[in-house]
């Protein structure tokens, strides 16, 4: 399934792919065409080496587009791989997550690429809200993750786990964080058998704990650099 995404990004993102440059260079667009103009931010002529350019307290250091540019990668080459990767993960994140509430295989195909060819995604695209892409292919798999790990009426420890990681990844965009929190209190309120109410309380505090807990640390690194 991933492979008919993938082929299904390429496709949409051929005129993108096999136009020769970098993508974007324009609005908010962060990602500098060539190493050498990584340096202070003085939009728009150089580019901050922290975060795109400016402060963000969710995402993870590794997960830095920029991170590859200044390792010597093009910036057309990190661009474009970053597109069709977002727009694969968007579709599969969203299958897996029309999977685990019970859609059958065709429905939940369908919805996958309803999500990742919606219009608010060629939007950002052409925005340069890399941030924002990164926490919309993300959050289906925060909420996949979250139900199977109370599906049984007991917690799923390694379930739990991804679902905070992916928290952690899916708010690389701030905006989506009180988002995500109204979908997951939502998800415990009414989801299922009432009566097992407490144990997914007891699951979202646990993934909440282990979500401060991860960028508490990263400030942390990040202070110490």
């Amino acid at each position: 399934m991933a492979l008919m995404y993938l082929a299904i990004s390429i496709a949409v993102l051929r005129k993108i792919l096999w136009t020769p440059g970098a993508v974007g260079l324009r609005h908010d667009w962060p990602i500098p065409s060539d190493p050498e103009l990584v340096g202070p931010w003085e939009w728009p002529y150089t580019w901050s080496s922290h975060s795109l350019g400016f402060e963000s307290h969710h995402i993870l250091p590794f997960l830095d587009p920029l991170l590859y540019v200044q390792l010597g990668l093009s910036g057309e080459a990190v661009t474009k791989a970053l597109l069709v990767l977002l727009l694969t993960l968007s579709g599969v994140a969203m299958y897996g997550l029309c999977r685990v509430v019970g859609l059958k295989e065709a429905p939940s195909f369908v919805g996958g690429l309803f999500y990742s060819l919606t219009p608010v995604v060629f939007n950002k695209i052409v925005a340069g809200h890399v941030f924002y892409l990164m926490s919309y292919a993300c959050s289906p798999l925060l909420l996949g993750c979250f139900a199977v790990s109370v599906h049984e009426g007991r917690i799923d420890r390694r379930s739990l786990a991804l679902a905070a990681l992916f928290f952690t990844l899916a708010c690389a965009h701030a905006i989506f964080l009180p988002m995500l929190l109204f979908l997951l209190v939502a998800y415990c309120l009414f989801a299922g058998d009432l009566r097992r109410i407490l144990g997914r309380a007891k699951a979202l505090a646990l993934l909440l704990a282990a979500f401060t807990a991860v960028n508490a640390a990263r400030r942390r690194a990040r202070a110490l650099a």
